[in-house]
């Protein structure tokens, strides 16, 4: 598995105001696929700070809004 799938959830949920997942894939291709066929997709944000990575915002009724990544392992922050 070389890439990691990025999940963060704010919500006004009183059980989770807020919440991170991080899942495991082959391909780049499959780990967006995962998110857009998983949740309604809203947008792509906007790149303010100029970083490397692509988020998408994605809905999610019960929960609210979530905000997704897909990165490649060798790019991740830390020991390697």
């Amino acid at each position: 598995m070389n890439w990691v799938g990025i999940l963060f959830l704010l919500s006004v949920s009183s059980w989770a105001q807020a919440g991170m997942m991080n899942f495991e894939f082959e391909t780049e291709k499959e780990c967006w696929n995962y998110f857009d066929e998983t949740f309604v997709t809203k947008s792509e944000t906007q790149n303010f700070y100029n970083s490397k990575y692509k988020v998408k915002n994605y809905e999610l009724e019960e929960l609210g809004t979530l905000w997704a990544s897909c990165i490649h392992k060798d790019s991740l922050p830390g020991e390697k």
